[in-house]
């Protein structure tokens, strides 16, 4: 489920299945209206490569809710995360905002980054291949018969 980086090295670098475990936790899964995803190229902190992504969803007075994490990959591909931001609600037009202030927070002003819009995500019934497709629609590597980020077990209808 892990991929090389570009340079050949062993540095894993996150596959759909890791983004979508993380997006899958950000918020109450009963509640949730995914809006946006922000996908940070990867972080260097002296010897340690590290990913950030930002998460948001609306919430029913019209706002959006954000919640911002940092993870890597373990050398075995097991994903570790660390909740920066959890729980800022915010009016809509102040999101390109708050999202400039967490870069100066994490000391990333020169950070560049990806935004997606995960409207339908969670009406999507193969939620995997979903964001596969709003990723840029590549397949990732991956385990059969592994336990996948979305509950699925491989079969029909999913890429192998």
């Amino acid at each position: 489920m892990t991929a090389k980086n570009v340079d050949g090295k062993n540095n894993p670098v996150p596959t759909s299945e890791h983004i979508l475990e993380v997006i899958s936790g950000a918020f109450d899964p009963q509640e949730v209206k995914y809006h946006k995803l922000f996908l940070f190229d990867r972080l260097t902190r002296g010897d340690k490569n590290w990913h950030f992504l930002i998460v948001t969803c609306r919430v029913q007075d019209g706002r959006l809710e954000l919640a911002a994490f940092s993870y890597e990959l373990g050398p075995d591909g097991e994903l570790q995360t660390k909740l920066e931001s959890r729980k800022a609600r915010i009016p809509a037009e102040r999101l390109s905002e708050v999202i400039d202030s967490l870069l100066i927070r994490l000391d990333e002003i020169d950070s560049e980054f990806r935004e997606i819009s995960l409207a339908g995500l969670e009406q999507a019934p193969l939620k995997l291949e979903y964001l596969r497709d709003l990723l840029g629609g590549k397949s990732d590597e991956s385990n059969s018969g592994e336990n996948r980020a979305d509950g699925l077990q491989p079969g029909q209808g999913l890429e192998m």
